[in-house]
């Protein structure tokens, strides 16, 4: 399940979502619901409670979508499939012009979708050290990979400044890089 969070001129107004099984739903807030009663993201989807529900995304959340060169230019950046309408949806449409924007609502908390010496989170070094002792790596391997992570972090960095991020997401990207090289105690040698 994927979810957003709906803008409209900077009310939080509802959430979007696209089910495991491929639905779609849109829900305006409840607290929306009371204080913009009047004040729909568009004709199509007048405020109410009952919930609007489809098999496609909504074609109001379609026209977000950029088109042409744009579109092309966020496929290639993020990765993204063409036809996966909803991670373009929530890639792309953080910051539309117009008066709705749609912020991703993070999946999962988990850092690994498997375990990592019985750990999912809160990773160490050593935890890393461990498996590949296992897959049998030598010392000199595992020391070329950390200090690769090393010496590409600049690049980390520049890239995410470069990204069609938002500035409060590439700060968000920043913290989080930052946070793991000290979680893995990886520093940069002076």
């Amino acid at each position: 399940m994927r979810q957003g969070k709906v803008y409209y001129k900077d009310h939080f107004a509802g959430i979007i979502t696209e089910t495991n099984e491929g639905e779609y739903s849109f829900q305006y807030d409840r607290i929306y619901l009371q204080e913009h009663p009047k004040e729909f993201i568009t004709f199509t989807m007048p405020v109410t409670e009952k919930p609007y529900l489809d098999k496609r995304l909504f074609p109001f959340f379609e026209g977000l979508i950029p088109e042409g060169w744009l579109l092309d230019i966020a496929i290639k950046n993020w990765k993204i499939n063409r036809n996966d309408r909803m991670g373009l949806l929530l890639a792309c449409c953080q910051n539309c012009i117009g008066a709705v924007s749609v912020v991703p609502i993070p999946e999962d908390k988990e850092e690994l979708a498997l375990t990592l010496d019985g750990k999912k989170k809160k990773l160490k070094k050593e935890h890393f050290i461990k498996l590949a002792k296992v897959l049998e790596l030598s010392d000199k391997q595992i020391d070329g990979v950390f200090r690769r992570m090393i010496s590409n972090k600049p690049k980390a960095i520049h890239w995410i400044g470069l990204s069609f991020l938002s500035d409060e997401n590439k700060t968000a990207w920043l913290e989080i890089l930052e946070s793991r090289y000290r979680q893995l105690s990886l520093f940069i040698p002076h």
